[in-house]
This record gives structure tokens, C-alpha cells and sequence, in this order.
């Protein structure tokens, strides 16, 4: 049971992927800027995290903790904004589903190479059934983007 939940969280979080630039997009058109629909955005998220962390009655981490990140770990805010602002930003120009299938294509490409490489973890190495699966998503999103 509790695998399952780890294979069905994934699906709702990529349902909200899908649409969250949409959402955002909503956000965007009557102010006229991206960058402000990202801003509220994180806006928004930031409040719902500290809600989160109400409930679950979380510590707060010792100040001193922070500076036991790795200075590359703060960078990943920096990627969730430009991901936002991109997303914004390409959903009026190539729809969603284009939009997603790119995102995947380049995930997959991503993920695999940092796994098999051992960026930031343990070496995965890349086999060939990780390979043609990618190949397949890729293939995929080509045949989504084209229409």
C-alpha cells in the first residue's frame, strides 16, 4: 500500500504540472506580466508551504543547519522560477500538452544522464532498457509537439 502512494503521488503531481502554467497563464494576462504571475505564484506556494509546516507541527531548523547546504542546493528556487516564467510564458505559443512533452523529453534526458554520471548521488548507470524507454518518451514528445 505504501508503494502505491509513491506511484500515485507522481500522477497528481504531473497533473499539476500540467496545470499549473495554465493557472498561471490565468494570473499573467490580466497583469500583464510573467514575471509577476511567478511572483505570486511563489507567492502563494511559500504561504501554503508554512501552512503545511503548521500542521505537521515541523521543527524549525537550527540557524545554524543552513550553512550546512551545499551553496549549488540554493540554486534550485532559481530553476523552479525560470521553469515558471518559461512555462508562462510557452503555454499561449505551443498549448500544454506541447509544452509538458517538451518538459518530459528534457527531464528524461536530464535525469538519466545525472543518474548515470552520479551528479549529486549515487551512479545509476544507464542501461539499455533506461536508454530506449528514453528514446521512446522522446520519440513521443516529438509526435505531441508536431500535431
Amino acid at each position: 500500500m505504501k508503494q502505491a502512494v509513491f506511484l500515485i503521488l507522481p500522477i497528481l503531481a504531473g497533473v499539476g504540472l500540467a496545470l499549473q502554467p495554465l493557472l498561471n497563464t490565468r494570473v499573467a494576462t490580466p497583469l500583464g506580466s510573467p514575471l509577476w504571475a511567478a511572483a505570486i505564484s511563489f507567492v502563494v506556494g511559500t504561504l501554503g508551504l508554512f501552512l503545511a509546516i503548521l500542521a505537521a507541527r515541523a521543527a524549525v531548523p537550527e540557524l545554524g543547519r543552513f550553512s550546512d547546504v551545499p551553496p549549488v542546493a540554493w540554486s534550485a528556487g532559481l530553476l523552479g522560477a525560470f521553469f515558471v516564467i518559461v512555462t508562462i510564458l510557452a503555454v499561449p505559443q505551443i498549448g500544454t500538452a506541447s509544452l509538458i512533452a517538451l518538459v518530459i523529453a528534457g527531464q528524461i534526458i536530464a535525469a538519466i544522464a545525472l543518474d548515470h554520471f552520479g551528479i549529486m548521488q549515487v551512479p545509476k548507470p544507464a542501461s539499455i532498457e533506461r536508454l530506449l524507454g528514453g528514446v521512446i518518451l522522446i520519440i513521443g514528445a516529438v509526435l505531441v509537439v508536431r500535431q
